[in-house]
C-alpha cells in the first residue's frame, strides 16, 4: 500500500541534513506518528554528498530495527518507498516531549539526581547499541528527545544518519559529527570505536550538570587543541556544588585515551549510580 493511502501528512517537525520530519496520521486507526522523508540516490559514489544513497538509508533502517527493542531508543514501525526507491518515508513513533538541548537551554543546569535518570537511560541504550555491533558517532543533545513533555525518564535516543556497525579496527574516512563532541582520536586519526560513543556521553554530562562545555572556543582550530589536550577543570564555580565521585565518573568517560575510557557498560557500574 502507498504511503499517502495509509497516512495523512500533517505538519512539519523539523528539517535538514538530508531530511524532513512531519507528523502524520494513521487514517484507519487515527494514531499521530513521526515520518521522514529522505530523498536518496541508488548511487555508490562515495564524494556525493547532495543527498544520502538507497544502500545507506537501508543500513540506517535495519540497524534501527534491530535496536528498537530498547525502550531508550525510538521506534521504527515500517518504511516506504516511492519515486522509484528516491524517496523513503519512515514512519516512526512521535515523540511528544523536548530535546535535552532545549531543555538545557531554557532552564540550565540539572540537578544530580535529575542526570543520574537521564544518564543511566543514555548509557543504558548505548550500551545496547554496542553490544548489537553499532557505534552511532553523532551523540549530542539534540539527539536525545524525551517521549513525553517533562518526563526524563522516557529518552529516547533519535537520528542515526551517521551511525555504522564497524569492528574495532576499521576506521571512518571523515571526521563525522558534531566537533564539540567528537573524541581526540576521531580528531587525531579517524578512529570510530565505541569509545566515541562514551566520549560524547561524558560531554553531554558536563553540560547536563553545568551548562558549561568542558572544551568551548569559537575558533574550531582552537577547540579542536582544547580537545586534544584534555585538560578538565573542575574548579570553576559551577562544580562547587557537584560531587566529587560524579566528577569521577566524567574523568572516566572523558579520558583522552581510548583504551582507558570506560565502556558504557563500565559506566553504569560506576559508584555514582
Amino acid at each position: 500500500m502507498p504511503f499517502l493511502d495509509k497516512y495523512d501528512v500533517l505538519e512539519t517537525l523539523g528539517a535538514g541534513g538530508f531530511a524532513v520530519v512531519r507528523k502524520a496520521k494513521h487514517r484507519n486507526t487515527g494514531e499521530i506518528v513521526a515520518v521522514k522523508t529522505l530523498r536518496v540516490e541508488d548511487s555508490d559514489d562515495e564524494d556525493e554528498l547532495q543527498s544520502m544513497t538507497l544502500h545507506e538509508v537501508k543500513r540506517e533502517l535495519v540497524m534501527m530495527q534491530q535496536l528498537s527493542a530498547h525502550p531508550h531508543i525510538v521506534t521504527i514501525r515500517e518504511f516506504f518507498t516511492e519515486q522509484n526507491d528516491e524517496v523513503v518515508h519512515v514512519v516512526m513513533d512521535c515523540l511528544q516531549g523536548e530535546e535535552l538541548d532545549d531543555l538545557v537551554n531554557a532552564r540550565g543546569a540539572f540537578s544530580e539526581e535529575e542526570v543520574k535518570i537521564i544518564m543511566s537511560a543514555m548509557l543504558d541504550a548505548v550500551a545496547f547499541m554496542h553490544g548489537k555491533g553499532v557505534i552511532h558517532r553523532d551523540l549530542k543533545l539534540e539527539n536525545f528527545v524525551l517521549a513525553e513533555k517533562g518526563d526524563l525518564k522516557s529518552l529516547n535516543i533519535v537520528d542515526f544518519g551517521l551511525a555504522k556497525a564497524l569492528n574495532a579496527r576499521q576506521k571512518a574516512q571523515h571526521v563525522c559529527g558534531t566537533l564539540s563532541y567528537i573524541a581526540p582520536e576521531a580528531l587525531l586519526a579517524g578512529v570510530y570505536g565505541q569509545g566515541v560513543d562514551v566520549w560524547a556521553l561524558g560531554i553531554a554530562m558536563h553540560v547536563l550538570l553545568t551548562n558549561t562545555w568542558p572544551f568551548d572556543d569559537d575558533d574550531e582550530d582552537e577547540l579542536y587543541e582544547q580537545i586534544i589536550e584534555c585538560d578538565l577543570d573542575f574548579e570553576t564555580e559551577e562544580w562547587e556544588s557537584v560531587s566529587d565521585v560524579a566528577k569521577d565518573l566524567i574523568e572516566g568517560l572523558l579520558d583522552p585515551n581510548p583504551k582507558r575510557r570506560l565502556t558504557a557498560t563500565q559506566a553504569l557500574e560506576h559508584a555514582w549510580f
